[in-house]
């Protein structure tokens, strides 16, 4: 008997030691991997989010203009509706220049008083949002010296092509003022939106 006193004696020190024992708390072990990314600021052309350049609202055609087209000689105007400057992107801020040209030529005649290599042009463009001026800016090269233009920072990250500030509303080739003939030669001219990252 007093052999098994001993040794329940001895478990019971045992038990006792292990409950005197400091207890060691649960830790949460986490490896942990970082995902980190840098993005350059950009701009491009093409590619919009919702569908290739062939689908609706992509219409980027240049425009031939017939000066002269009032029968006789005499340019009596054309105008352009619901063209696009197709999609422009900048995933940040950016400088916006929205310029156009007067459709001009090189050939030259001594009488002015009949004939011009110049005629105006003049743009509504819903793009004036991205210069700070608001839908419906308008531009016109008349009483210019051939160069319209607005340019202001776009404010954050845009896409033109969503159609709705997706281009101009209306481009107008202006008749002369004094109805004077264009002279022969070839006649060029431009509306363009330009885009650099800030």
């Amino acid at each position: 008997m007093e052999e098994k006193m001993k040794t329940l004696f001895a478990a019971v020190s045992a038990i006792g030691l292990l409950a005197a024992s400091p207890a060691y708390a649960d830790t949460t072990g986490t490896g942990e991997i970082a995902l980190n990314a840098t993005v350059a600021p950009a701009c491009g052309i093409d590619a919009h989010k919702s569908g290739a350049q062939s689908a609706p609202g992509w219409d980027q055609n240049d425009i031939t203009v017939d000066l002269t087209n009032g029968g006789n000689g005499q340019f009596i105007g054309q105008t352009e509706t619901n063209r696009s400057f197709g999609n422009v992107w900048c995933n940040n801020a950016a400088t916006v220049t929205i310029s156009v040209a007067a459709l001009t030529s090189s050939a030259t005649t001594g009488d002015v008083g009949s004939f011009t290599n110049r005629f105006d042009v003049k743009v509504t463009t819903d793009a004036g949002v991205y210069v700070g001026q608001g839908e419906d800016l308008v531009l016109d090269t008349t009483g210019t010296s051939g160069t319209a233009s607005a340019t202001g920072n776009s404010g954050g990250a845009f896409e033109t092509g969503l159609q709705r500030f997706g281009g101009a509303d209306s481009i107008e080739i202006l008749q002369d003022a004094t109805n004077r003939r264009a002279v022969a030669g070839s006649y060029s001219g431009s509306v363009t939106f330009t885009a650099t990252t800030s």
